[in-house]
């Protein structure tokens, strides 16, 4: 999995939300996945920021309960 620098992340949100391109253009424009842009959108709507959510630990298994 590719991580996208926040900056690219912020022009193609700002470019969308600002209505200079649709949510397709700005995918080919910049070579990302149309899933990623509207990730993006998602992530502007519903925490404020572009930033990248930080990744979960793993679950651990119940093997492995002994050793924790």
């Amino acid at each position: 999995m590719s991580v996208h620098p926040p900056a690219l992340r912020e022009r193609v949100v700002r470019a969308v939300e600002t209505g200079r391109a649709s949510v397709e253009e700005l995918a080919d424009l910049f070579e990302v996945s149309r899933s990623s842009v509207l990730r993006w959108l998602q992530l502007k709507r519903e925490i404020g920021t572009v930033e990248p959510r930080p990744r979960g630990s793993g679950n651990v298994s119940t093997g492995d309960l002994d050793t924790v």
